[in-house]
């Protein structure tokens, strides 16, 4: 098939006849820090080649780390999505039932009428 012929086909079904683009790999948000352990491009080949299905011990040969510290981010992906355990800040728990503004309100209640039971205090 002549290559006009290919493009005026390509045209007629609204086909590109360029490749399709490549997106870059997406890197969870985690894997940038500057907290210490292991660099940053080294967590990063770590992550690449868990993805890519590498077994533990190549990894180990590859990037020259222990063999429990590729558990060990193995282990933060699975849990957290990430390479690192979040801050000791973040809240992995459940909510709490209260949210700032009901302690508020509840707050402001009990100092408006003083001490009140439980079973007093209308929802």
């Amino acid at each position: 098939m002549p290559a006009g012929a290919a493009a005026a086909l390509c045209r007629a079904h609204g086909v590109s006849q360029r490749p399709p683009a490549q997106r870059a790999p997406t890197i969870p948000k985690g894997l940038y820090s500057t907290n210490p352990g292991l660099p940053i491009r080294t967590r990063l080949n770590i992550y690449r080649f868990l993805l890519l299905g590498w077994s533990h011990q190549l990894i180990t040969d590859r990037e020259d780390v222990s063999l429990s510290e590729v558990y060990y981010i193995n282990g933060n992906l699975r849990k957290y999505g990430s390479t690192r355990r979040p801050s000791s800040g973040a809240r992995l728990r459940r909510p709490l039932k209260l949210s700032k503004e009901d302690k508020r309100a509840l707050f402001n209640k009990l100092f408006c009428s003083g001490w009140m039971y439980q079973n007093e205090i209308v929802y």
